[in-house]
This record gives C-alpha cells, structure tokens and sequence, in this order.
C-alpha cells in the first residue's frame, strides 16, 4: 500500500480507508470518536476483525493517533494477531478490507 500510515505495531492503514473513514464519522457527528480494531477467534471460523466506531476507550486498548487525527484503537489481546496487517477501502465492494 503506498503511502500507507504505519504504525510501530506493524499495522498499515491506507490514505483511501482513512479518507474514509474520517468522512463516515463527520457525517455522524463523530469527528472525537475512535476507531476501533480487534480480532475475535472462533472455534471452526477462524479468526474475524470487528471494527467499530466508538465514543470511548478502556485499559484494554491502545490509542493510536494518524497524522490527520483519526484516533484508532487495538485492543491488546489482538496486537499479536494485527502485526503486519494492511487495511484498505475497496470501492467495488464498499468496505474495508484487511
């Protein structure tokens, strides 16, 4: 992903999933909130990424800040599971892929 903003966990995050991102929570009112990233394991699916928006934060999860202010949260449980991941938008789709 060029241009990408990486982060010391290895996570990138691509301008285009930013931009993005940035736009669904103005048109919310939720220019303050965070993004939030976890991974959940299931027992025969495999793991899946949860992503939300969220108004708040608890001890369990790091706050990372992009350089235009988008705050993103990684709980802690799922760092080792998000090292090296690369989350874009895909417009064909219309949404975030990892």
């Amino acid at each position: 992903m060029e241009n990408s903003t990486s982060y010391a966990t290895g996570i990138d995050i691509s301008p285009r999933a930013i931009e993005m991102l940035r736009k669904i929570m103005e048109e919310h009112n939720l220019s303050d909130a965070y993004f939030s990233i976890c991974v959940v394991g299931g027992q025969s699916i495999g793991f899946q990424y949860n992503i939300n928006i969220k108004s708040t934060y608890n001890k369990e999860e790091y706050v990372l800040e992009v350089k235009n202010g988008l705050n993103v949260l990684l709980h802690k449980d799922s760092l080792g599971y998000l090292k090296n991941t690369k989350i874009d938008f895909d417009e064909k789709r219309n949404g975030f892929i990892f």
